[in-house]
């Protein structure tokens, strides 16, 4: 997905999704090698599983 393909999605700036994507990459979360598309780390793909567990967990409490 390009930039502007994430922007029209979310609603967001294209600044922002670059902003955003910039330092989900200094922490270590997404990566990308040349022109390949964004990949998550295998840090990234933690954090997307905590964030996913801890969602159905909040979603059972209500």
């Amino acid at each position: 997905m390009s930039v502007k393909d994430i922007a029209k999605a979310t609603g967001c700036g294209e600044k922002t999704v670059v902003n955003r994507i910039s330092y989900l990459k200094k922490l270590g979360l997404v990566e990308r090698k040349g022109r390949s598309p964004l990949k998550l780390t295998p840090w990234g793909e933690a954090a997307a599983l905590l964030s996913e567990e801890s969602r159905e967990l909040l979603e059972k409490k209500s």
